[in-house]
């Protein structure tokens, strides 16, 4: 992790930052360094994560807690077949979204027909991915936490996320969080 202080957050440090985002390769965190009482940004380099941890500390910045974390990296292996599908490996789709007509989103765009995967979103990066599946959430009024893989996947089903069986569902996830 690089972590970058501006004592004073300038055109040149902005431009620095902006620059450092266009190339797909960093995050922002905006931070306060306590000790010294300055703005502090971080950069985070995302080619030196796992996947793992790329979409846990996305949802770190939205203050998901732990198990919620958890929760929802399990689903992400779950419907991306442990980060090894093709919808996730050429379009960064790690929740199996399709293409959202009414609802905002950070997909691309519908998948064509002659991939074979028609109606599927696509994305720029998985953070994109988890942008848009917490904006999936917001949209569908989805708690921010949850007590258990059961509860959770029970509202999932409630809001018509799945089709499969419940308790095949909730077993996937159980298995993902070990």
């Amino acid at each position: 992790m690089i972590t970058i202080c501006f004592t004073k957050f300038n055109q040149m440090n902005k431009l620095l930052v902006l620059v450092l985002l266009t190339i797909g390769m960093v995050i922002p965190c905006k931070t306060t360094n306590a000790v010294a009482k300055k703005p502090m940004v971080e950069i985070i380099n995302l080619d030196l994560m796992t996947i793992e941890e790329r979409i846990d500390y996305s949802l770190t910045n939205y203050g998901y807690d732990s198990l919620m974390r958890k929760l929802i990296i399990a689903q992400a292996k779950h419907e991306s077949g442990n980060f090894r599908s093709k919808l996730f490996k050429k379009h960064n789709n790690l929740f199996g979204m399709m293409h959202p007509r009414v609802r905002p989103t950070l997909s691309k765009g519908s998948l064509a027909r002659a991939e074979g995967r028609a109606g599927y979103a696509s994305f720029e990066t998985i953070e994109n991915s988890v942008q848009d599946y917490i904006l999936w959430m917001k949209f569908n009024d989805l708690p921010t936490t949850f007590s258990s893989p059961k509860d959770y996947a029970s509202t999932l089903k409630s809001k018509r996320y799945f089709t499969d069986d419940l308790s095949r569902y909730t077993k996937a996830l159980e298995k993902h969080l070990k």
